[in-house]
């Protein structure tokens, strides 16, 4: 399959972006749309009478006239910018799934793959830079439902990323996340639901010794009531240590990043709402 996309509207307007006078960027109109070809890959297989599923699939696309910054850096560290077409530049994701029942329709496991690969390019002082990046992120589910008003689901994932410049060795980057995420949901009877979430994210750069954690724990309790359960008051707190942030680490191929902001933490809510057409009393979720 063949894609073309345009340039952003920033890219090419000849106007001269100083607002950071260390990093200058200019744009260029004579910029190309962007061409690539993909080729696109999935089956899925179903065995509904034993409770297994199985899917793969995988994208490859190539480009051509991508758009790269073409960075000058003078002798004051002075950074000027301007984006240009290059002949170059690919990426790959693939994954896998498969999930199967350990007791049937009260122990259910799922475990997947991803893989991502990604070469782009930037210039720097005339220089052309390659950055390749790979991702790796395994992940299980465990589902455990014993009876209709008790449900507990598992999911962890590790992800590993490590991107290489083929310049500046130094700067090569290894980057690792984490996450534990657990659930639990319990009926209690006369309509009357608990539910609880923990949560918790590692987050780990090697090339920096930089790490950070995030524990995250919500829960409420909440009774459905008139006819027909069309009425719920719910009591919830979220954030319960009163840690969350929005944490992230990223790269490119011309930068690396990263940013902690404070985000909404611990409060309380006390809710009410109404369906017309009623609300479901389950506490198990649907099968993915």
């Amino acid at each position: 399959m063949k894609n073309v996309s345009e340039p952003r509207i920033e890219d090419i307007l000849p106007i001269v972006d100083n607002r950071n006078p260390l990093y200058i960027i200019e744009g260029n109109p004579d910029l190309l749309p962007t061409n690539s070809n993909e080729l696109s890959f999935w089956f899925s297989q179903a065995w509904p009478a034993d409770g297994f599923r199985f899917s793969t699939s995988f994208d490859y696309t190539h480009f051509y006239n991508q758009t790269i910054l073409d960075q000058t850096i003078d002798e004051n560290s002075l950074t000027y910018v301007k984006p240009v077409n290059y002949q170059g530049g690919s990426t790959f994701w693939g994954n896998a799934n498969f999930s199967f029942p350990i007791i049937k329709n009260k122990f259910k496991g799922h475990v997947s793959y991803n893989h991502n690969i990604s070469n782009s390019f930037s210039i720097v002082n005339k220089v052309l830079n390659e950055t390749i990046t790979k991702t790796v992120r395994p992940r299980l589910n465990i589902d455990f439902t014993p009876h209709d008003d008790f449900a507990l689901y598992l999911y962890s994932s590790i992800g590993r990323t490590n991107t290489e410049y083929n310049i500046n060795k130094s700067q090569n980057q290894i980057i690792n996340r984490k996450d534990i995420n657990l659930q639990c949901n319990i009926g209690f009877g006369k309509k009357f639901f608990l539910a609880s979430s923990y949560n918790h994210s590692f987050f780990d750069n090697e090339t920096t010794n930089i790490s950070e954690d995030i524990p995250i724990i919500n829960a409420s309790i909440y009774k459905q009531f008139l006819k027909g359960n069309k009425g719920e008051i719910r009591l919830s707190v979220y954030d319960l240590l009163n840690e969350n942030r929005q944490f992230n680490q990223s790269t490119s191929a011309i930068s690396v990043s990263q940013v902690s902001t404070p985000s909404l933490a611990r409060y309380f809510m006390l809710s009410f709402t109404y369906n017309i057409k009623g609300l479901t009393g389950k506490v198990q979720r649907e099968n993915y």
